[in-house]
């Protein structure tokens, strides 16, 4: 689809609104025919070249590569994927339970011994933005729901709307209550 804005509409006759629809008024050009992308989106994945051991100084190595080398051949993204949030220490592995770094309310966070710029609940602000400089979109991977440290910690659950733990009845609200 293809947008007109009401401007560029103005002084088409009705004839040359044909194939067009208006929608909150704006003109979208309709097509039966269905348009493809050229090609898939492209990007790199940090979980298929570290596992989930990355550090920010590897992460934005790896993204200057992708900006300088492969972004001339359509690659536009820089994933940080799969346990950003677990600490690297002696004994932490891909199925290994309690090396988690989560906040009060069971939320993950960046291992700030990983992604110094994390510090202080900036989160991935500083390392997005030096991979937008680059040119390039970046991503995390996150998989919904309650961790299972959150849970076995039995973390209160924030309530958005309040700003505190989530209450039901009277009672506060943890994911085991």
């Amino acid at each position: 689809m293809y947008e007109l804005s009401p401007k560029d509409k103005k002084g088409l006759g009705r004839a040359s609104l044909q194939g067009y629809l208006r929608l909150r008024g704006y003109w979208l050009r309709v097509s039966s025919e269905m348009e493809r992308a050229s090609f898939p989106p492209r990007g790199w994945n940090s979980y298929d070249s570290f596992c989930w051991t990355i550090s920010e100084e590897e992460f934005l190595q790896n993204a200057e590569i992708i900006s300088q080398r492969l972004k001339a051949y359509g690659f536009e993204y820089v994933v940080v994927d799969y346990l950003w949030y677990r600490r690297k220490v002696p004994g932490a592995y891909v199925d290994s339970l309690g090396f988690d770094v989560i906040d009060q309310w069971g939320r993950m966070i960046p291992d700030p011994d990983r992604w110094p710029s994390s510090k202080g609940g900036k989160g991935f602000t500083e390392v997005a933005k030096k991979v937008h400089s680059m040119g390039l979109k970046f991503g995390i991977h996150v998989m919904r729901g309650i961790s299972t440290q959150a849970y076995n910690a039995n973390t209160p659950i924030l309530d958005t709307i309040k700003g505190g733990a989530y209450e039901d009845s009277g009672r506060h609200g943890g994911p085991k209550t």
